[in-house]
């Protein structure tokens, strides 16, 4: 049995609160009218449906799409002469708007990982940095080793990309890495398909929930797909490694 040299956590829901912001046209109306900008019902209308039709189409395709390419055709949509200026302070602006706060038990975590050389990894689907800046906010970014974005990588999970793209980093094997989501349908099922092994932290949402969702999915997602560990503490991981790396010293 291999040793576990590395651990990668998901964001939202695993190292923090599911982040957390009003409602997406509510906000870019903020901005443009603060620019000057007022936008009519039917525009407000058209600008949800652009983004609710980029998160479809990021989700099917496993590609993300960027806050900056929305609002690059919310802006086109609108008919407005704008530059790049334009784009980035409607980034900044939305950014601005997302909150969350850091599971209680997550510094005490990785902190016990970095005293066990744990190598420490993040994988996020996100059309935006905003996890990288919550982990600064948090002070926890100096944990990580490596902090993978669909933002920055432009693949999202279950793409085996994007979680091929931290272990390369982190220099370890899939067979050597824990992964920990509370997606059981995209991000637990992309890492168990590439070979690492999975933990579910259990929420609110029940494992029927999560078989209803997964049925629910295209053909690409399996419904037979169970986490190696369910756990209902972040804390639980550092067990799991104990347990398993001290098996691994005894049949060496």
């Amino acid at each position: 049995m291999n040793k576990i040299l590395a651990v990668i956590f998901d964001f939202g829901g695993v190292i923090a609160e599911k982040p957390y912001f009003r409602p997406f046209v509510d906000i870019i109306a903020d901005f443009l009218k603060n620019k000057g900008i007022y936008l009519s019902s039917e525009q407000k209308r058209a600008i949800k449906q652009i983004y609710e039709d980029s998160r479809q189409v990021a989700l099917l395709s496993m590609r993300e799409i960027t806050l900056e390419e929305i609002l690059f055709e919310i802006y086109t949509y609108l008919g407005l002469h704008f530059d790049y200026k334009l784009i980035k302070e409607g980034y900044e602006y939305f950014v601005g708007q997302i909150s969350s706060t850091a599971r209680q038990e997550a510094r005490d975590t990785l902190k016990a990982l970095k005293d066990m050389d744990i190598k420490i990894g993040l994988i996020s689907n996100t059309f935006t940095d905003y996890p990288r800046r919550a982990l600064k906010q948090f002070g926890l970014l100096d944990y990580f080793d490596v902090i993978t974005l669909s933002y920055e990588v432009s693949y999202r999970k279950p793409s085996p990309v994007i979680y091929r793209s931290a272990i390369d980093i982190l220099g370890v094997s899939p067979r050597e890495c824990l992964f920990v989501a509370d997606e059981i349908d995209t991000d637990l099922w992309g890492a168990k398909n590439m070979g690492l092994l999975t933990a579910y932290i259990k929420s609110d949402d029940s494992w029927t929930y999560w078989r209803k969702k997964i049925e629910e999915k295209p053909v690409f997602y399996s419904i037979d797909f169970v986490p190696d560990y369910v756990i209902k503490n972040l804390l639980q991981v550092v067990e799991i490694i104990e347990r398993l790396n001290k098996v691994g010293e005894n049949v060496s």
